[in-house]
């Protein structure tokens, strides 16, 4: 492992030691390509071209500024507005929410659980072997059960929205 950690070493040296010798390699070649394809430009006619450039680019970089300024100004406002609008329906369904639990919470406790109905109310099973006289009398039967409590909720429901909107 030793040695293989050396080995490393060296090689990273190598690759440091053969970085600037590549880069002037590199950039000499570049400049002969250079040399062979184009005339020698004049300094006075660079410095005309980029002054000019300069100025232009810099006055459509104040106008690209200034639109994105504006463009950010309207859209904090449209967000400010998406919130205040958020922030208003979430008020409201808060309220919503807290009057329909009261209202479950009143229905839960007025109306009795599975467990605390009278033996004669609760379900009774059906065997698979009875006939279909025994069906549609246990049909009968749990329709006619389960109407009492439904009857018994919806009474409730309705004397609670009176008492609301009175």
């Amino acid at each position: 492992m030793h040695l293989f950690q050396q080995f490393h070493q060296l090689r990273h040296k190598v690759k440091t030691l053969l970085q600037p010798l590549q880069q002037t390699t590199q950039l000499l070649t570049l400049r002969d390509k250079l040399r062979s394809g184009f005339r020698p430009i004049d300094q006075s006619e660079l410095g005309v071209v980029n002054c000019v450039t300069f100025t232009r680019s810099k006055a459509d970089l104040f106008t690209e500024n200034f639109d994105l300024k504006r463009e950010v100004a309207k859209l904090r406002e449209e967000l400010g507005h998406r919130i205040e609008e958020l922030e208003k329906n979430r008020a409201d369904n808060d309220a919503e929410n807290a009057e329909l639990k009261v209202r479950v919470a009143k229905l839960e406790q007025a109306s009795p659980s599975v467990d605390e109905r009278p033996q004669n109310e609760r379900k009774q099973e059906v065997s698979p072997s009875a006939g279909a006289e025994d069906d549609s009398e246990t049909v009968a039967f749990t329709i006619e059960q389960h109407k009492k409590p439904f009857s018994k909720i919806v009474q409730l429901s309705n004397a609670n929205t009176k008492s609301s909107a009175s």
